[in-house]
């Protein structure tokens, strides 16, 4: 094809790589997964980096999204919905082993496009909420609004969880510091205060809502 023959090592062609400062830069990178998660960024993610770095990119966000926790899912459970009545062993480490059996999933989809979905785990019964993609708008479903660091009547989760309680009523004046919704989440309620002094505009949660870090929850006029 009159191309020309590669002599020696073609490695040697290449331009030199200093890998401790890519492996920094990656650690700069990526600081908030790896304080979130507890990632460490090793060798092998660097070489990893440096030979394909787009596909490194996507290789952490997922870990991002969902940490390294997702390694202990078995392949079929992984890469295919499971169904009723399946359960599933996770060997998480030596000693340590959960048994989740689905149990059912709601027919019904929240107005954010939720679903409720039942299961064992351990032979405890347990429910979370799930985000159904393939529901339309047309079926119920709406995008959640986020509330806007730069306006500070936006008032937006501290955390994911779900809405246990809403101390304001639209219309209500606050002051800055108080109570205006209860987050619960791992048995744990978190209150939300009022950031402004003002009067209530809106509020966008439902008791038993399903929220993630900085969903809108409350707008308050100052």
């Amino acid at each position: 094809a009159g191309l020309k023959p590669i002599n020696g090592r073609p490695g040697a062609e290449l331009p030199p790589l200093d890998f401790p400062a890519l492996k920094r830069d990656l650690q700069d990178k990526y600081s908030e997964a790896l304080e979130k998660h507890g990632i460490e960024i090793t060798d092998t993610d660097t070489m990893s980096a440096a030979l394909y770095p787009k596909v490194f990119d996507e290789y952490m966000e997922f870990r991002q999204k969902y940490s390294d926790e997702v390694a202990s899912l078995p392949t079929e459970a992984f890469l295919h919905p499971s169904r009723v009545g399946e359960e599933y062993e996770f060997h998480l480490e030596k000693g340590k082993t959960l048994f989740v059996k689905l149990i059912s999933v709601s027919h019904d989809v929240d107005a954010k496009g939720y679903r409720e979905v039942f299961f064992d785990l351990n032979g405890v019964p347990r429910l979370v909420k799930v985000l159904d993609k393939s529901v339309s708008s047309a079926e119920g479903s709406k995008k959640t609004e986020k509330a806007s660091s730069s306006v500070a009547g936006q008032v937006g989760a501290s955390m994911p969880g779900s809405v246990a309680d809403i101390k304001v009523a639209e219309g209500q004046s606050v002051t800055k510091g108080d109570p205006i919704v209860i987050l619960s989440a791992m048995k744990m309620e978190t209150i939300v205060s009022a950031p402004v002094s003002g009067k209530v505009a809106r509020v966008v949660c439902d008791v038993g809502d399903l929220v993630a870090t900085d969903d809108l929850l409350v707008v308050i006029d100052e």
